[in-house]
């Protein structure tokens, strides 16, 4: 079975044959209403597979010996073990806020934060043979969502942005904030999590939140950042009703790493981020390879049309480059990976779409811009997997194998 590489001295990757992509259609602007489509409280309706296929036997995972010490100075620390079941209905979006800082719910009783840890954690699921997926983990179909980056930090305005999202109209089931929750002017105050949480908590849809370089690394204080992010970004998901049509999955080591399969597309969100402490980063990446593979063999390849990566920083940049190295070797040298679309989106200034990265058919780079607007996203699975994406106000962006557009937006 496929192992990991080490983080020196990978070899370089030469194009694979994969399968070109082809466009769907999105759907029409949301509109700019500002009374909210949806209510938190409401479920969407569960439909029963029309066709789920039986899983085969899947590779190994590595074992996690093979992550190194973290050495002695500062990394995150974590709360307590998880892979937990979550929420499930459809869409969000966020952005603007002001340069001041706002310190006084720095006041305020820690006895919340602990609750919020406490509710996640009563929710503990591991990832296990014959695990349930959910009801729609394995229709074919379009997978629709939201993704943004940055922002939140204005209240009033996001409150504003996120009640107009048409999450009826536009078929989106989630969002992902890729980070940061906190601003460089901020310093990573306590006050700039709640705001963001506080933000995020008017979307219609359960919201995933994956930590970037301002949640901490980037902190006068890492330690002190990390806590904020855990007590009210890490498990902002839990404040929607959790429904049965995926099931959301947390990494044992590193709870702010999750993962979930719908309609044939295994998402997988992992803490990507830029950190001069080498050892922290080396382990944290070798973590985030194991995350992708232990949740390709658990919810089984045959299952899977196309695999989405989340995460904050670049791709290629040059902490991370043992991690694009890794699975462009398996795009190009393992069978069963050879038909599967590979997506890893991150925070960008500006949204658009790198294609075939190294020369790796069907390995794309989807970049999301800062604030507002946010993305829309489709992934289209069955024969042909395929990707489109927008702003929730802008026309379509498409990707395409041969003539089409190049996903600009």
């Amino acid at each position: 079975s496929p192992t990991i590489p080490p983080t020196t001295n990978i070899p370089t990757v030469p194009p694979s044959r994969t399968p070109t992509i082809s466009p769907t259609d999105l759907p029409t602007s949301v509109p700019a209403t500002n009374s909210p489509t949806t209510s938190s409280s409401e479920r969407p309706s569960t439909a029963s597979p029309t066709e789920i296929r039986i899983p085969t036997a899947m590779p190994s995972v590595e074992p996690s010996s093979l992550f190194p010490d973290g050495g002695t100075t500062f990394k995150p620390s974590f709360v307590s073990p998880t892979l937990f079941p979550t929420a499930f209905e459809g869409a969000v979006g966020s952005v603007g806020d002001e340069n001041e800082v706002d310190d006084s719910e720095e006041r305020e009783d820690a006895n919340d934060d602990d609750k919020d840890n406490d509710d996640a954690n009563d929710q503990v699921e591991t990832i296990t043979e014959g695990m349930n997926m959910g009801t729609e983990a394995t229709i074919e179909g379009d997978a629709t969502f939201y993704l943004m980056s940055d922002g939140a930090n204005n209240v009033a305005f996001w409150e504003s942005q996120l009640s107009a999202l048409d999450v009826e109209q536009s078929g989106a089931k989630f969002l992902v904030h890729l980070g940061s929750a906190s601003r460089r002017v901020d310093d990573c105050a306590r006050s700039a999590y709640t705001k963001a949480k506080e933000s995020l908590t008017n979307a219609p849809v359960p919201v995933y939140s994956l930590p970037g370089n301002f949640d901490w690394p980037e902190c006068s204080d890492p330690e002190s950042g990390w806590k904020h992010y855990q007590d009210h970004m890490m498990n902002i998901n839990t404040n929607w009703d959790t429904a049965t049509d995926y099931v959301v999955y947390r990494q044992q080591e590193r709870p702010e790493n999750f993962s979930f399969l719908w309609k044939r597309v295994l998402f997988v969100g992992i803490h990507m981020v830029t950190n001069s402490d080498a050892d922290e980063t080396n382990e944290r990446v070798m973590d985030n390879i194991q995350w992708v593979n232990q949740n390709v063999e658990k919810h089984q390849m045959e299952n899977i049309d196309a695999i989405f990566v989340m995460g904050n920083e670049r791709l290629l940049a040059t902490e991370n480059i043992a991690f694009y190295e890794h699975f462009s070797n398996k795009k190009k040298n393992v069978d069963e990976w050879n038909d599967v679309l590979f997506v890893y989106s991150r925070r960008s200034g500006i949204s658009g779409l790198s294609r075939d990265i190294g020369g790796v058919t069907d390995l794309h780079e989807l970049r999301v811009g800062s604030e507002w607007p946010i993305m829309d996203v489709r992934v289209q699975t069955g024969n042909v997997a395929g990707i489109q994406f927008r702003t929730v106000s802008s026309r379509i962006g498409r990707a395409s194998g041969g003539g089409g557009q190049d996903g600009l937006i």
